[in-house]
């Protein structure tokens, strides 16, 4: 059965444990229902398809229900059905239009782990949502949560580090040392978070990335250009009254704009700031609410937190936290984002 000449690029795509896309058309037996007996399970018809080079394939995996049925498989170009835990059909034929699909667990099958979905959204209907970013965003974290904190460990020290020598108001020569330090750790946390979200767990050693290789590097420079990038935002504050407003507003948006050289730089798919530039061309409110509006959310505990006293520790996680789910959220958009992309090219 798993021999299946239909199955295998499927069987390959769980394998690299990549969260996908499937995109249909005039797919009747579609319905979302929330099943009460298997919380894990969110949706009782659920959709996974292989992610091809372009993003384009005519082979949906479909989990209906939750029946057992006998293995079969009665031709390439018909239905197959194989045993995953639930029933699962693959399908042949014409497909098109998003329908974006956030998050998955793995069902173990023999030998093979095969997926089952996590969290489903409704069809995008030619534009990418917030809420179905936040849904993907807290999807996967929660799939990877043991493999996200084990990898994390250590970069989560070492921020705690940084912060608490900071706290010892070093000299200038210190601070650029951290800053450099600083600018590192956060490169390694950012690279592990975006290759977990997009390729799975196995893209990184199990506690996390300690080399620093081309990828890092790059992706450490696009970084310090984007700060660079906003340097002369910074005559806006020049303006009275409403100074911080206006560079906060234009920082916000050019972040929004460039921000998905990172996720990109991060699975080693080549996409400079020119190119994130076209992709958010249509996509300008919803890069904002991302990188900026989504974080400053998930930041206002640790800010509160900060001003009392012996919080230390406490504000330094959610802190860590916040940037998880930032990092995710940003890494949900770039898929989508670059689907719909695809689609309309």
């Amino acid at each position: 059965m798993l021999e299946s000449p239909v199955l295998q690029p499927v069987l390959k795509t769980t394998r690299q444990g990549i969260p996908v896309f499937i995109t249909r058309k005039n797919f009747p037996d579609f319905r979302k229902r929330s099943p009460a007996c298997n919380p894990a399970v969110k949706f009782c018809t659920q959709y996974v398809m292989e992610q091809v080079g372009d993003y384009t394939t005519d082979d949906i995996v479909m989990v209906p229900g939750f029946r057992r049925k006998k293995a079969r498989h009665s031709g390439e170009d018909q239905a197959a059905t194989i045993i995953t835990g639930e029933t699962v059909r693959i399908l042949r034929g014409r497909i098109c239009g998003p329908f974006f699909i956030a998050g998955y667990y793995a069902e173990r099958c023999g030998n093979e782990i095969l997926p089952c979905l996590l969290f489903q959204s409704s069809a995008f209907g030619g534009m990418v949502k917030f809420t179905d970013i936040v849904l993907g965003a807290t999807g996967c974290v929660y799939q990877f949560r043991t493999a996200l904190a084990k990898a994390l460990l250590a970069p989560f020290l070492f921020y705690m580090l940084l912060d608490a020598a900071e706290l010892l108001e070093p000299g200038a020569i210190a601070s650029f040392g951290l800053s450099i330090a600083g600018i590192m750790v956060q490169t390694l946390f950012a690279i592990t978070t975006h290759r977990v979200i997009l390729l799975g767990p196995q893209a990184v050693p199990e506690w996390g990335l300690f080399d620093w290789s081309k990828r890092e590097m790059m992706f450490a420079l696009y970084l310090v250009s984007l700060g660079l990038i906003l340097v002369p935002a910074l005559l806006l504050l020049l303006v009275p009254a409403v100074g911080w407003a206006l560079f906060l507003g234009l920082a916000c948006w050019l972040v929004g704009r460039l921000s998905l050289v990172f996720p990109a730089t991060a699975i080693d798919q080549g996409v400079s700031f020119k190119l994130s530039w076209e992709l958010t061309r249509q996509h300008q409110i919803l890069m904002i609410l991302v990188v900026a509006v989504f974080p400053v959310i998930l930041l206002l505990p640790a800010m509160l937190l900060s001003f009392l006293p012996y919080t230390f520790v406490l504000t330094s996680f959610l802190t860590t936290f916040s940037t998880v789910f930032t990092v995710a959220a940003l890494s949900v958009a770039y898929k989508a984002i670059c689907q719909e992309y695809l689609e309309t090219e």
